[in-house]
């Protein structure tokens, strides 16, 4: 998960989130500082419980593990957003093209 880009956009800090969550003890600070690098992944229900307090969609911090062709297709979705000029076409049976669109 890549939480830290959330947290200066929605004015909250990372012990917010994990006081929030109800995380206690000297391990709070590590725990969440794993979940945002991405060494550990915490479970979709806590994602979204992460994804609600830092008021983001869940989608956005969650870990693709793109075995899934929904998580294929979200990734295509934000190539799309980042990239202007890359696209890609779905067809019925689900095989996918890419293109670079014309200047």
């Amino acid at each position: 998960m890549f939480n830290f880009y959330a947290y200066p956009v929605r004015h909250k800090s990372q012990d917010f989130v994990s006081k929030e969550l109800g995380l206690t003890g000297e391990c709070k600070k590590k725990t969440m500082t794993r979940y945002d690098r991405g060494d550990r992944n915490p479970k979709e229900d806590r994602t979204k419980e992460i994804a609600k307090i830092l008021d983001v969609n869940y989608h956005s911090i969650k870990k693709y593990d793109f075995k899934d062709s929904s998580d294929i297709f979200y990734l295509f979705m934000w190539m799309e957003e980042i990239y202007p000029d890359f696209g890609f076409k779905m067809n019925k049976q689900f095989t996918y093209s890419f293109f670079i669109k014309d200047a």
